[in-house]
Order: C-alpha cells, then structure tokens, then sequence
C-alpha cells in the first residue's frame, strides 16, 4: 500500500499549527540547536519609508542527535524531489555552490 492510500478512507487531519515560512536562522551550542523560522514582512516607518523585516513564525528547539535525524530525512527527499521538478536553488545556495 503506498503512502497515499489508505485503508478505509482518508484519515483524519493532525490537530497541529501549519507555518509558511521563508527564511531560516539557526544557532547551536553543544547540548541545543534553535532553528528560528521567518517570514518577510513588509513595513513603514515613523517618516513613511517602505522596509522589509523578518518575521519570526515558529522556533524549534531540539537536540544534536536530533538535527541530525532531520538531517538525515531532509537529505534523503532532495535528490527525489529535484528529479521531478529540476534543481532546486536559491541565492544563498549559489553563494555556497550548492545550486
């Protein structure tokens, strides 16, 4: 059975917080890593110049070994996604040569 069938019926939603986010900070330190999720949010200031801020949507707090998992699960979907829609680049991956 593939992942998108399931056996009677469809199942029901998870009850959790959906984020669209577009910008990704993360810190670490030997015992915590925080991956701090944005958007972009335009604004005005007091004299009415037009700006771009982030702003923050969800904060993930987990462990090494657990960044790592995710590493690990992240990894493994690129390559199967990019060969159904090409590669996927952004400027930040061009400044690394990773796109």
């Amino acid at each position: 059975m593939s992942e998108s069938e399931i056996e009677g019926g469809m199942p029901e939603m998870i009850p959790a917080p959906r984020f669209a986010v577009s910008s990704f900070n993360v810190n670490a330190n030997p015992t915590e890593i925080v991956v701090i999720a944005s958007t972009l949010m335009p604004g005005v200031t007091p004299k009415g110049e037009m700006v771009v801020g982030l702003k923050p949507e969800v904060v993930l707090s987990m462990s090494p070994q657990a960044l790592k998992e995710l590493y690990v699960l992240l990894g493994g979907i690129i390559p199967r996604l990019e060969e159904q829609v090409g590669v996927i680049t952004t400027p930040f991956l061009k400044e690394r040569g990773e796109g």
